[in-house]
Parts: C-alpha cells; sequence; structure tokens
C-alpha cells in the first residue's frame, strides 16, 4: 500500500492556513454582532419616535400625519386651472356622439396655451403647456380644424400657442406601435416630464384604453382612473379626460342624474373632481354645458352657440332650457306617488320613455339612494317604509296617497 507522508512544512502551511481561516470568521461575527447592535439601535429608536402616537412599526417609517404635521406642510398642488380642478386632480367632460365635445376640448387647450379666457371653464391668466391626445379621426382633419381656430387669435397669443401647445394625433410608440395609456402610461409619464405639461387632455378614453368592459368598475377604477389620478399627482399636473355618454334619448343617456351619465362604469365619475356634460339642442348651433359636479361650488348650466366658420363656441346670453330626462321623470313619479310597481310605472310613462330606460332609472335611483327599492318589484319614495304594502293588487295610485 502507498503510504502517504506529511512533511514538517506542509504541517506548518496547514497550521497557518486554519489559524488565517479562524481569523477571518472571528472578524465576520464581530461585524455581524456589529451590525446587530445597530439595527436595533434603529429599531429601539423608531419604536420610541412611534411612543408618542401608541403604535409600534418596526422601524417603518409611518404614513399617518398629525394635525400639526398637515397644517405645517407645503403642497404644490391645489392651483386651480381649468373646468374648476386643479393640478393633481381629473376633470371628465362628456357627452353623446358629434355634440362638439371635441370643438370645445380644443378651444380650451388654445385658450389654455394663449392664457386667455373661455367661458366659466379657464380664467385669464398664466398660459399653460398643454399635451393634447387626439386618438380619434384623420390626422388632416384635426389640422385643419387646429388651423381654423387659430385664425381667430391674435399674433400674441398665436406665439404663445406655438410655445406652448402640444397637439398630438393618434401617438405612437417604437416600431410605429399605437400607444396605449394601459399599456404605456410609463411612456406618457416620461413625455409629460420632458415637455413640461401643466394639462394632459384625453381624446377619448375609450380609443385611448384598452379595457375588456367599460361597464365594470373594478376594471375602470383600478386600470383608468385611479392611474390617471396617480399620473396627476405624480406630474402635478391637471388630467383631462374626454368620455362618451351613453346612446342620447335612447338608453342611458337621459336615464342617469348628471353626474353619472357616462357611457359604462359609475367608476367614471366617482373618481372625478369635477364633471362637464355637454347637451344638444334641436338647433344645431346651440348646446347646454352642464356643470354636473365640482368641489367649488354647486352646480350650474350655460348655453354656448357655436361658431361653425370659425370652430369656436361662446357663452349666450340665455337661460338654458333644461329638459327633464327620464331619470327625473321616474323619480319624481314615483316620490310622488309614494310607491309603485315596476310594471305601473311603465305603463304611467308609456309613450314617454322606454321600458329599458325606465328599468335603468329606476336601478340608479335605488343606487343613488334616490328611491327605495321595496320587495317584489315595488319601489317607494325616500319617506316610505322599506316594505311593500301588504296589498296583492289594487290601485296604485291610492295606495301611494295612503302612504303619504
Amino acid at each position: 500500500m502507498r503510504e502517504i507522508t506529511i512533511t514538517s512544512e506542509s504541517a506548518e502551511e496547514t497550521l497557518r492556513r486554519l489559524s488565517a481561516v479562524e481569523n477571518n470568521n472571528e472578524k465576520k461575527i464581530a461585524e455581524r454582532e456589529s451590525m446587530n447592535e445597530q439595527t436595533g439601535e434603529t429599531q429601539d429608536k423608531g419604536q420610541e419616535n412611534n411612543e408618542g402616537r401608541g403604535d409600534s412599526t418596526g422601524g417603518r417609517r409611518s404614513f399617518v400625519t398629525t394635525y400639526s404635521e398637515l397644517m405645517n406642510r407645503e403642497f404644490n398642488d391645489g392651483e386651480p386651472i381649468a373646468f374648476h380642478a386643479a393640478r393633481g386632480e381629473v376633470a371628465l367632460v362628456q357627452s353623446v356622439t358629434d355634440k362638439g365635445k371635441s370643438t370645445l376640448i380644443r378651444n380650451v387647450a388654445f385658450a389654455l396655451t394663449a392664457g386667455k379666457p373661455f367661458g366659466t371653464l379657464v380664467s385669464e391668466g398664466t398660459p399653460r403647456k398643454v399635451l393634447l391626445l387626439n386618438f380619434e379621426g384623420a390626422g388632416g382633419r384635426f389640422r385643419d380644424d387646429l388651423a381654423k381656430m387659430e385664425r381667430s387669435l391674435t399674433g400674441e397669443e398665436v406665439e404663445l400657442v406655438k410655445q406652448n401647445f402640444l397637439p398630438t394625433h393618434a401617438p405612437t410608440v417604437e416600431e410605429d406601435e399605437p400607444l396605449s395609456l394601459s399599456r404605456h402610461m410609463g411612456t406618457l409619464t416620461d413625455e409629460v416630464k420632458r415637455h413640461g405639461a401643466d394639462v394632459v387632455i384625453i381624446d377619448t378614453a375609450s380609443a385611448g384604453f384598452w379595457l375588456r368592459n367599460e361597464n365594470d368598475n373594478s376594471e375602470v377604477a383600478n386600470e383608468v382612473m385611479k392611474r390617471l389620478i396617480r399620473l396627476a399627482r405624480q406630474l402635478n399636473a391637471l388630467v383631462v379626460l374626454v368620455h362618451h355618454i351613453g346612446k342620447g334619448r335612447g338608453e342611458e343617456g337621459q336615464t342617469r342624474e348628471a353626474a353619472h351619465r357616462g357611457r359604462g362604469a359609475s367608476a367614471w365619475a366617482d373618481f372625478s373632481t369635477s364633471i362637464f356634460n355637454l347637451e344638444g339642442h334641436s338647433d344645431s348651433d346651440r348646446v347646454t354645458l352642464k356643470c354636473a359636479k365640482r368641489k367649488d361650488g354647486e352646480p350650474y348650466e350655460r348655453t354656448m352657440l357655436l361658431d361653425r366658420k370659425a370652430r369656436w363656441f361662446t357663452v349666450a346670453d340665455e337661460t338654458p332650457k333644461t329638459n327633464p330626462t327620464c331619470f327625473d321623470v321616474v323619480v319624481s313619479l314615483v316620490a310622488m306617488r309614494g310607491r309603485m310597481k315596476k310594471a305601473d310605472v311603465v305603463e304611467t310613462l308609456k309613450g314617454q320613455c322606454g321600458e329599458r330606460v325606465i328599468e335603468n332609472a329606476l336601478s340608479d335611483a335605488a343606487k343613488l339612494r334616490k328611491l327605495h327599492k321595496l320587495k317584489r318589484g315595488w319601489y317607494g319614495s325616500q319617506t316610505v317604509s322599506s316594505a311593500p304594502p301588504n296589498t296583492t293588487g289594487g290601485n296604485v295610485e291610492s295606495e301611494g296617497r295612503n302612504a303619504a
């Protein structure tokens, strides 16, 4: 058998190597203990800081602020810009098709970039840098429309527009892929930062975002509205979103109360700071601009006239003619009767509102707590009890009078 001999020299090298390893381990242990001591001190300090608030975050910075901290904090948002909305907020502009919402939005963009007033929507003041993302229609039509509007401006205003207006038609990203705000919100954020835009206008929501179901509150809230609010806050800008109302008088267009008349989920309106609806008249050059929601005052209405040659809206010196919607008619009828069956509401309003419109109106009124949804197909006013009448038939009108 072959013997393995260890010389005295190799033994000495082995001892030196083992000694070096031992020293290295001792050094690592000492470093680890030092790190643990520092971490313990940090946690102790964090716990001490949080003891005054009666909680422990384990060293994590608390997101809760005291009243004094909030009052002493400086905010750079909150500056009003347009549509009764400010930096860090989202404004919603909605209309049925072909009632002038894109024209209105472009007028507002010109006014903002030139620092000129525009009705109740824009006050005279500092010119703003505006990014208008135009997702619909032909590029040539978009350019020609802006060229017509420009003719109504002064030479000085035109120069300001050239400096501040960023009208972008059918935007694309790499390899001519169409910009989708569902996929490219980060790209949009980078572009807004690069150009320093104060206002971002998206025309329209359905063309700018890819949604499986715009009636899904969860999808609209998470994929659109919350992301736009985050964008507005992150960039300290105002975001204006253009959206469609339903199908005019035929369906939801005349069914819902003003703030929730937009097509699809109620989340479109719920997350918006201000809402403006544009409604048509029998006179095609007249529209009613309805402020359905704002934080700085009561809703209001204005009649606006369109100069088709100049492509500009102006506020008319007249009181808007208000026609009650089917939603208003249904709520008023049930409130007047006290309580009614859905079938009786349909029969009473036959020829004035369609059955589906009435069903939607009753459903919306119950969700908005304008009416009570009772059992067995009954609806009641806010003043009646939550139980339907004990009768199985009879005259609904007399029951309503008895309930009152």
